[in-house]
């Protein structure tokens, strides 16, 4: 579980401490009778996609429900949303990499319905396009660690005619996964290849103080 859901679920349980209410965490998978018996008035929706049963019974019942990160498919089902700046993310990440000498960086990001890849790739394909540089994008299979693993093979193979000199990681799993393809080719971090992740979980904070060290 990355750190964003964590601060998330703990700024929410704080707030609603202090107001005096109660937060009820509900998978958005539930079936129906798991949460209509619930007294919920609003709901906070994270990263919502696909079928929504939840949110959809909410608003039959005209209560207030606010997305962090926006439904690609049916985005009036929230009467808000809070969005991150994936244009600003990509543009930081990108300029950070070009300071240090990088040229070729590479998004890669495994598959999900949510909104945040769309935005991500959008975001990075404008910057790449902005800048006259060829976008390369690499497809996980998984989004686990040998998943990232094997896409970074991928992405170096001799096969490859425009390898990346970076990689811009979406989760921390995944840099670790590139940081060890990098070890098995014998590539050197961040010599001849830079990662940079764009979340992080404990074991990414723990691989900061590794060497290489993940940014």
């Amino acid at each position: 579980l990355s750190t964003f859901y964590i601060e998330v679920l703990n700024g929410a349980s704080a707030e609603a401490l202090t107001l005096k209410h109660l937060l009820v965490v509900v998978p958005g998978t539930a079936p129906r009778q798991d949460f209509t018996g619930l007294p919920v008035d609003a709901a906070v929706v994270m990263d919502p996609f696909g079928s929504q049963r939840f949110t959809e019974f909410l608003h039959r019942e005209s209560k207030p429900v606010v997305a962090i990160g926006h439904h690609l498919q049916e985005p009036t089902l929230f009467d808000a949303t809070v969005d991150s700046d994936f244009d600003a993310v990509i543009a930081t990440c990108m300029g950070h990499l070009s300071d240090r000498g990088y040229r070729r960086p590479a998004l890669m990001l495994g598959p999900s319905e949510a909104s945040y890849r769309h935005d991500l790739v959008a975001a990075y394909k404008a910057w790449c396009a902005s800048h006259r540089q060829r976008p390369i994008i690499a497809d996980m299979d998984g989004t686990a660690y040998v998943a990232a693993t094997q896409a970074t093979i991928d992405l170096l193979g001799p096969r490859r005619k425009t390898r990346p000199d970076a990689i811009i990681a979406v989760s921390g799993e995944t840099g670790l996964g590139a940081l060890q393809a990098a070890r098995d080719l014998g590539v050197d971090v961040p010599g001849q290849l830079g990662v940079l992740t764009l979340t992080s979980t404990a074991a990414t904070l723990a691989a900061q103080l590794a060497s290489p060290s993940l940014t």
